[in-house]
């Protein structure tokens, strides 16, 4: 399910309902006119505020925002959503930090609140993994024993997606192999 969020920079909370560890969550946002012009988008999250302050500190999960048109899009896999969680009261809440490279190259924070991470009861991850490979701008995988490809074009920037998966962003089939993203229109029946 995708989650829309503005991200003008502002002190107000994200406003984003819970979510569900050990599925995928994608945030989408339209790029304000007017605000600061951005080179590169992230999003990250981290258990508390104060630690995305420390020297050094990684987050718990990072995303590189995928740009088409006026909207951008974050996506954190399944993979990157399965928290420690507790069954403590509010020990579940995370920080989520949406900022990334001004036009100048410096860091710009835009937003950043809190999100509740819930405990699944089932796991939406799926079972079947396909491994993709671009060869001369033509995407292959292997399914049951048959070769399937596709035409595909670089889409230049940061990855939209963790390597070797494949998401559809805007009616487009993105696939990242060797932290190189590439998209092919996607077409539903």
């Amino acid at each position: 399910m995708t989650r829309t969020i503005s991200i003008t920079p502002t002190t107000d909370d994200l406003g984003l309902a819970p979510v569900f560890a050990t599925t995928p969550l994608i945030i989408t946002a339209a790029i304000p006119a007017g605000g600061p012009a951005m080179s590169a988008y992230t999003m990250e999250l981290w258990k508390r505020p104060y630690e995305s302050r420390a020297t050094g500190a990684a987050p718990l999960a990072s995303s590189a925002g995928y740009v088409a048109g006026s909207q951008v899009t974050w996506i954190f896999t399944a993979a990157q959503m399965d928290q420690d969680l507790s069954d403590q009261v509010n020990s579940n809440n995370y920080w989520l930090a949406i900022g990334g490279l001004d036009a100048n190259g410096f860091p710009y924070s835009l937003r950043a609140g809190n999100i509740e991470i819930k405990p699944s009861g089932l796991s939406l991850v799926p079972t079947t993994t396909v491994s993709f490979a671009v060869v001369n701008e033509v995407a292959s995988f292997t399914f049951n024993g048959v070769v399937y490809s596709f035409d595909v074009v670089p889409t230049g920037g940061t990855p939209a997606t963790i390597d070797g998966e494949a998401v559809v962003i805007d009616g487009m089939i993105v696939v990242t192999v060797d932290g190189v993203s590439y998209s092919v229109p996607a077409v539903s029946p």
